[in-house]
């Protein structure tokens, strides 16, 4: 029968989550296409682990045109990730802490598929910078994003953030 579509203990694949999303139920991507030229900063070395893409800013603009959308969610080995590209400068701290506020809304609010294969032990929210890091860490927007628990990256590394070896 082809793909598997369901996971185990009854949750939705990531694909049928998106679907059942009606904000972004036809943003669906294989792999990390949903990424389109982002998807080059996240590093995940076997692609047979990725379940899938959607760029929820993309798919949610029509619906929130004047709000700070988030980037992208992907997902893992079924678990759900969500990344913000964005400029890792002084000023852009708090656009990108109003974008993680407003995932986080519309995550309780309108996707709750999707926060069911959210794993929240750890946080799956990551700001990936789009540029260099031009952030000082004596900085009062450094600490404000430390305390939101999001701090700018290079990239997502499968092998640094989930922990695992190839």
């Amino acid at each position: 029968m082809g793909k598997k579509t369901k996971k185990s203990k009854g949750k939705l694949s990531f694909k049928e989550a998106v679907e059942q999303t009606p904000d972004i139920s036809h943003g669906y991507r294989e792999g990390l296409y949903a990424l389109g030229d982002d998807s080059k900063r996240v590093i995940i070395p076997n692609t047979i682990r990725i379940d899938g893409s959607v760029d929820i800013d993309k798919e949610t603009v029509h619906l929130y045109p004047s709000d700070n959308r988030w980037d992208y969610a992907f997902a893992c080995e079924g678990k759900v990730y969500y990344v913000e590209v964005h400029s890792a400068i002084t000023s852009e701290v708090r656009t990108v802490i109003n974008k993680l506020l407003w995932l986080k809304r519309w995550l309780a609010s309108s996707a709750p598929e999707l926060v069911r294969l959210t794993d929240y032990g750890e946080s799956p929210f990551y700001w990936i910078q789009s540029s260099s890091f031009q952030i000082s860490k004596h900085h009062q927007q450094y600490k404000m994003a430390i305390s939101k628990k999001i701090k700018p990256i290079r990239v997502w590394d499968y092998n640094t953030i989930v922990n695992k070896k190839d």
